[in-house]
């Protein structure tokens, strides 16, 4: 009955102690009764009608099925599932990104943007059919779509508003831009392209390099808005990045001859997770796979910590709240088929929810 209820029922107890007192003293048993029904009814009008119904939880929203004929769910910790987009879709690049609000998801089909209500009501399609979009993410305030479209014949970087209008093209790239991820404060994107990480105001003006290798890709922003993760192949192996958002201090914090990548921010911006198959050995377990494992690391490179033990992870995505983390694991079976799975940051028993790739978490608790 909501938090409150118990201090209502203090006071009406001390109240009520008082009014028997006065009941008993004076012989009105009738006023009594009175006060007693309408102290509570008054209590219970300030008891919101919700409380203690609340069913919100953070979920994971997932692509399904094949690259052919996929369609989106969504998962919670608890195991509810809900169905967004039954419909056979046609997978172009796996990027799901979810409002900040919780209430929209983005995704891309037949190379075309879509948004849709974290309910599976409301399906808009955002792009036009006059190129090939991809990678669309929001802004965080939620009003405007960064995304990659061949409008001119290569990709580059575009922004357009929430229902679709005013397209506006931000780069011009000599070999094309890619994978656009907005800072923090809706200010500035970073993306892929010309022979590095780059990034660019929201309004096109001071487009600049930031790293020079052209092997450099997929750059996140730290929550706060102070660093770049990404990926690099600089060192002759895929390795895990982290420089300052001006390029400064490029530092690599995977640092070994193995395959490191699949990075991801921890939701306070001190750690990252990452997939790495450094630990891996031929033929270690009965499919085809060699094992790829879940890391944490500082974002100054201590503390490594290895978090998963004979799994095949790819995908890792932290929780908002820090507890979690979901990845998706395609060593559960000898045949390869992915699953959406969740263990806590610290490691433990991992929890499989149910058949799917590219796992995100909604920023905030939804129903």
């Amino acid at each position: 009955m909501g938090k409150d209820f118990p201090s209502y029922i203090a006071k009406a107890t001390f109240f009520g102690v008082i009014v028997i007192t006065n009941a008993m003293k004076s012989g009105f048993l009738a006023l009594l009764v009175i006060w007693v029904l309408g102290f509570f009814s008054c209590q219970l009008e300030k008891i919101p009608a919700s409380a203690g119904t609340d069913e919100s939880e953070y979920r994971v929203a997932y692509w399904t099925g094949v690259w052919i004929l996929a369609s989106i769910r969504s998962v919670s910790l608890s195991g509810s599932e809900h169905s967004l987009i039954a419909d056979s879709l046609i997978v172009c690049d796996s990027a799901l990104s979810w409002s900040r609000d919780g209430t929209r998801i983005l995704f891309t089909s037949d190379w075309q943007v879509y948004a849709i209500n974290s309910d599976g009501t409301q399906l808009k399609k955002l792009s036009s059919d006059s190129s090939k979009d991809a990678f669309a993410v929001w802004s965080p305030e939620g009003l405007w779509v960064a995304y990659q479209s061949e409008q001119g014949g290569k990709p580059e970087i575009y922004v357009m508003l929430r229902d679709g209008t005013g397209k506006q093209r931000l780069t011009s790239s000599v070999g094309g831009a890619r994978m656009p991820s907005w800072s923090p404060d809706g200010g500035r994107i970073a993306y892929t392209g010309d022979g590095g990480i780059r990034v660019v105001n929201v309004d096109g003006t001071a487009d600049r390099q930031l790293t020079s290798y052209e092997d450099d890709f997929r750059p996140l922003w730290s929550p706060n808005g102070t660093k770049i993760l990404f990926r690099s192949h600089r060192d002759g192996n895929y390795e895990v990045y982290v420089m300052n958002s001006d390029g400064s201090n490029q530092t690599n914090i995977s640092n070994n001859p193995a395959t490191d990548e699949d990075q991801g921010w921890s939701p306070d911006g001190e750690e990252i997770v990452f997939v790495s198959n450094r630990d891996a050995g031929p033929d270690e377990q009965e499919h085809v796979y060699r094992r790829r494992e879940l890391y944490t690391v500082n974002v100054d490179g201590s503390r490594l910590t290895r978090i998963t033990y004979d799994s095949y992870a790819s995908s890792p995505a932290w929780s908002p709240d820090g507890l979690w983390i979901v990845y998706v694991d395609y060593a559960l079976t000898a045949t390869g088929t992915p699953y959406v799975t969740i263990i806590p940051s610290i490691g433990g028993t991992r929890t499989t929810r149910a058949m799917g790739f590219s796992p995100i978490w909604s920023p905030v608790k939804v129903e």
